[in-house]
């Protein structure tokens, strides 16, 4: 999984490239993990939210 800042999508898109030239699968999160809206924790239903201190 590739977390990166939505001004890093080229760069995320060159990784990707990358990855997957090496016969590997990439799996992309754009968004600012500074944020709490940017720490949802993927492949829980419903967008459960994963942060410091959550008890949810």
């Amino acid at each position: 999984m590739l977390s990166y800042l939505p001004a890093e999508q080229s760069d995320a898109d060159e990784v990707v490239a990358l990855v997957e030239a090496a016969g590997r699968r990439a799996v992309t999160v754009p968004g600012d993990l500074s944020t709490r809206e940017g720490n949802v924790e993927p492949g829980r239903a419903g967008g459960r939210r994963a942060w410091a201190g959550s008890t949810s």
